[in-house]
């Protein structure tokens, strides 16, 4: 028989017993959460149409938190799709270390700020950029920029052989001199581009360009004499009036229709085969009136020109006269290094009272399409 006294102490400890080892639990719950809490680190994605993005992705398992689990954005290692989610800010982007590929267009970012070692493609186009530095890109490979009329400068100081393919049509960009020192370029699309007319030499460091696509940019000229690997040219609706393919063995697609001038000359290595359309020229696209000839013709700074016509005074201060034999359809006047600074369709007392002294050039052309270019001095 057990007496009172120690029943009830029996009975006392049979319900302090469990009672303590619910607390032992919770306090070890309590530690396990503390510590999970401090070594779950994150990225704060202030952005919270980039956070629905992710998290519709299943990317951000932690909820509209305003950031992402860093083990999160680190397990992404392909291509993040994120086009047209009415993105404004990418900050948090540079915690996704191990993705390769970017695609963000049709957002609207203004500028961001990538550092992102192991992307190998960037698609940022129609994103209202102003600028961008790929610098910190070192493994990329693609660069798409496509759409983006503010776009006018590109931070590229860093030499990347990994970098094969760049696309900047219907950007700001006057020049692409940017992209000289990435000497292993494959491919440049720069159409629709407002370039400086003058002859562009300096694509001469792409050796290994195989494609070249400079649709619609007001060209006059240019130098693709020491792209000898060249496969593919593609520059339409210019203001070519020859053209030197001579050095270009293996150009299999040339596509130079829609020329602003009716008479356009290119040269070739083998005329006979051009004008047969067979071999490599089978399938070169041109104007009816485009001829073949073994060499452009030289052009001296003072008078290239298959038309006559004078302009007075020159030197000039505050006016200038052109008169021509045949009618003048349109006058253009490029500073020296190339930027268009007047267009005129009368040669009569033209205002250039506001330009700055130096040396100009003065490109005319006749209602028969024809074109001039002569030097002007202005004091």
């Amino acid at each position: 028989m057990i007496n009172s006294s120690k029943k009830n102490s029996l009975y006392s400890y049979t319900l302090i017993k469990p009672l303590l080892t619910m607390k032992k639990i919770t306090l070890v719950l309590l530690l396990f959460i503390s510590s999970y809490s401090l070594n779950a680190q994150t990225t704060a994605i202030p952005d919270p149409n980039f956070e629905a993005a992710l998290i519709a992705e299943g990317i951000d398992t932690n909820g509209v938190t305003g950031n992402i689990l860093d083990s999160d954005a680190a397990g992404v290692t392909g291509i993040l799709s994120i086009q047209n989610e009415g993105i404004t800010d990418l900050t948090g982007i540079n915690a996704f270390t191990n993705m390769t590929g970017l695609t963000c267009f049709d957002n609207n970012l203004v500028t961001v700020n990538l550092n992102l070692p192991n992307l190998e493609v960037l698609n940022i186009s129609r994103t209202g950029l102003t600028g961008l530095d790929i610098d910190a890109l070192t493994s990329l490979k693609v660069c798409n920029a496509r759409g983006n009329p503010l776009l006018t400068t590109l931070t590229n100081t860093v030499l990347n052989l990994n970098l094969e393919e760049v696309r900047f049509s219907a950007t700001g960009m006057t020049t692409f001199n940017f992209l000289t020192i990435q000497t292993n370029l494959k491919l440049i699309e720069m159409s629709n581009n407002i370039l400086a007319p003058s002859n562009i030499t300096y694509l001469n460091g792409f050796t290994n360009l195989d494609v070249l696509i400079l649709d619609n940019c007001g060209l006059t000229n240019i130098d693709v004499t020491s792209n000898v690997a060249l496969t593919n040219l593609s520059a339409f609706g210019n203001d070519f009036t020859c053209l030197d393919l001579t050095q270009n063995a293996n150009l299999t697609d040339l596509e130079v229709n829609n020329n602003t001038f009716t008479s356009l000359i290119i040269a070739v290595s083998n005329v006979a085969a051009a004008n047969a359309s067979s071999g490599i020229y089978a399938t070169w696209f041109k104007d009816a009136t485009t001829t073949f000839g073994t060499s452009c013709p030289t052009a001296g700074v003072e008078d290239f020109t298959s038309i006559k016509f004078n302009i007075y005074p020159n030197p000039a201060m505050t006016t200038l006269s052109i008169n021509s034999a045949v009618e003048i359809s349109g006058i253009e006047l490029y500073n020296s290094i190339g930027q268009l600074v007047l267009r005129s369709k009368t040669g009569e007392n033209i205002d250039i009272a506001y330009l700055n002294k130096g040396v100009y050039f003065c490109r005319l052309k006749n209602i028969n399409g024809t074109v001039g270019l002569k030097k002007v001095i202005i004091q």
